[in-house]
């Protein structure tokens, strides 16, 4: 594994070891340049109606926002990948959401979520990114559009 695959490894784990996305029990399926893919169980503490045992739909804004922000991380990476952790670390702090547009297109039901999320544009103060959330039976149940500072 080279230096900066080893940077890109612990940069994952110390992102996803935020409490927030350990709450979600985010955990990272598949990453390549500009996209990445997170998958999330449903659980009872997730759920926004009791009735309905539907997931609530700040959950779901906030695990949107968690790997939209995570892919625009790595999209400043990817820029620059010869960077050190720290320097990637300081760098990765000051990303900011300034936008956060989500579309709520069915109830959260099912055992899973899946969020794939794409870079759109990375330039050098903001980056775009749009990502889309799937349950197990692979229905769409929101897409989302964020803005990052980046730079």
């Amino acid at each position: 594994m080279t230096d900066s695959n080893q940077l890109l490894d612990q940069f994952i784990k110390q992102y996803l070891s935020v409490p927030l996305h350990q709450h979600l029990q985010l955990s990272l399926e598949a990453f390549e340049h500009g996209r990445v893919t997170v998958k999330f169980p449903m659980r009872e503490e997730l759920i926004g109606n009791p009735y309905t045992q539907i997931l609530h739909g700040g959950t779901l804004a906030a695990a949107l926002d968690a790997v939209s922000g995570l892919c625009a991380a790595l999209s400043v990476f990817n820029k620059q990948p010869e960077l050190t952790l720290e320097v990637m670390t300081a760098l990765i702090r000051d990303i900011s959401t300034t936008n956060l547009q989500i579309n709520y297109l069915r109830p959260g039901s099912g055992q899973y979520f899946d969020i794939e999320a794409k870079t759109i544009r990375s330039g050098r103060r903001l980056t775009v990114v749009e990502s889309r959330c799937h349950d197990n039976q692979n229905r769409l149940i929101a897409s989302c559009s964020a803005q990052f500072i980046t730079g």
